[in-house]
């Protein structure tokens, strides 16, 4: 055993120096998402890294800032800029070993995190209007990062893609609703807009979860182990654990963003209950990660979809993962919900309006990230009060007054007495409450609104004209309760 001991101190000090002696002259190696065309985050601290010669000075400048650090003994190394405001083009310089490397045309400005599953991947050349929208998308300010799709179960420290000034011909196979988002925020903000397109269809969320998140959490334990029971020599899976986090978002900490828009539940709705859980966990994995406690997440709701074969009315998971979604958006601070029941497909889970969720996640940045003064959200289900045979509905943003899509009577509510058994119901408006009533229920217990998978009938919104989250004023059991 001291033989085999002393061997192995040998091995790896050979290695060691050979490693040393190769990279005495190392290139200057940056990670992907340091490039040319690139948008830095305005006015937060900057961090850059990357490889060089180890121990050796590395020097950052950009815009009149310089900033030096030294590389540790795997050539590794990471500074922080100052802040910066908006402004470019610039050039960064980094020089270290008598080496350089230029990144020109880099702009300071927003800069937004997209990720999720195949909804936000959709391209903008395949959505409604799509050879017109692609035609249209010239924007010399508004800059674009694809991460390329890729798997690992061990953390990756880098990914493929560019950074490219939106054109026709980047813009074609760029997320729509992240185009779309940024196309008006660029718009309304008139600074240069970073989008990083991070997505991968038919992923579930825990796949973009690092392990350790994952596994601290006693209620996502299940997911896991039956990731740790794979057989040998079993491909990853998309739909595994931590193998997104690992491969594609891993590699971007902590490049300075300004927050994040997730688009993504679909192949999470057999699991629906434990999705909050899930989804709460991830936020705040990526929050911890940047160090970005506040970090802004817009989540985009799951639109209307009908499952075939199709499940009876009001049975299906699909609204108890919309639910999963509003609590936590109700429950983390710096979330917003952006509800699409109105604008979906029932025959398509891949709905092509695409322009109409760019704009909703866009009046949600503008309102609560950027301050500005506007209604971004229907009315949120806030409190029941149960008054004889009526049960009384209050709402958080209600705009300027509730209000019926088409001026109609009210459709999509439901309400049960003792028996539980749900019957349709009329509503009616008192101030911003709504009354809600139904003859047959004298003793009412619960109202229900647009809890179907495809309730593109229920037509609350606010006098704005966005529309309420489906909700449920009971806490009766689910049909995924038990699938966790």
């Amino acid at each position: 055993m001291k033989t085999h001991r002393s061997l192995l101190t040998i091995l790896k000090t050979v290695s060691l120096v050979l490693l040393c002696a190769a990279s005495a002259n190392a290139e200057i190696t940056l990670p992907a998402i340091f490039n040319d065309h690139m948008v830095l985050q305005r006015g937060v601290g900057l961090p850059v890294w990357g490889i060089s010669s180890p121990g050796k000075t590395v020097t950052i400048s950009i815009h009149g800032q310089t900033t030096t650090v030294v590389a540790d003994e795997a050539g590794k190394w990471m500074a922080s800029l100052d802040p910066m405001s908006a402004g470019g083009p610039y050039d960064m310089n980094i020089t270290a070993d008598a080496q350089t490397r230029i990144l020109t045309d880099v702009y300071v400005g927003e800069v937004w995190l997209c990720s999720g599953q195949s909804n936000m991947d959709m391209r903008l050349n395949k959505v409604a209007d799509g050879q017109a929208e692609v035609a249209n998308a010239d924007h010399p300010g508004l800059r674009l990062f694809r991460v390329e799709r890729a798997m690992s179960d061990d953390p990756q420290d880098d990914i493929e893609g560019i950074w490219s000034p939106c054109t026709p011909e980047s813009a074609k196979n760029f997320s729509a609703v992240a185009y779309f988002m940024g196309r008006e925020l660029q718009h309304e903000l008139n600074v240069p807009i970073g989008l990083i397109h991070c997505a991968y269809g038919g992923t579930p969320a825990e796949a973009w979860t690092s392990r350790e998140a994952i596994e601290a959490q006693p209620e996502l334990i299940s997911i896991a182990e039956k990731h740790r029971a794979k057989q040998p020599g079993i491909e990853l899976d998309r739909h595994d654990p931590y193998v997104l986090y690992n491969a594609m978002l891993r590699p971007l900490i902590p490049y300075a963003i300004r927050g994040t828009t997730w688009y993504q539940g679909e192949s999470n709705t057999l699991r629906s209950k434990q999705y909050e859980a899930v989804l709460t966990t991830m936020i705040q994995d990526w929050r911890t990660r940047w160090q970005y406690p506040d970090m802004p997440f817009g989540i985009v709701q799951l639109t209307s979809y009908v499952t075939p074969p199709r499940v009876p009315r009001m049975d299906t998971s699909w609204p108890e993962l919309r639910e999963s979604q509003l609590k936590v958006a109700q429950k983390l601070a710096k979330t917003g919900l952006i509800v699409t029941i109105d604008i979906g497909n029932p025959t398509d889970v891949h709905p092509l309006n695409k322009q109409d969720i760019g704009h909703r996640l866009a009046l949600w940045a503008l309102d609560t990230v950027y301050d500005k003064d506007i209604v971004s959200s229907g009315p949120v289900f806030r409190s029941a009060e149960i008054q004889g045979n009526q049960i009384i509905l209050s709402f958080d943003h209600v705009g300027s007054g509730l209000a019926a899509r088409g001026g109609s009577e009210f459709r999509g509510f439901v309400i049960a007495g003792p028996d539980k058994k749900f019957r349709w119901a009329k509503a009616r408006i008192d101030g911003d409450r709504l009354i809600v009533t139904e003859a047959r229920v004298n003793e009412p217990l619960a109202v229900r609104y647009a809890w179907d998978a495809n309730p593109d009938w229920a037509n609350l919104i606010n006098a704005d004209g966005l529309p309420a989250s489906p909700f449920r004023t009971d806490d009766w059991p689910g049909i995924t309760d038990v699938n966790r």
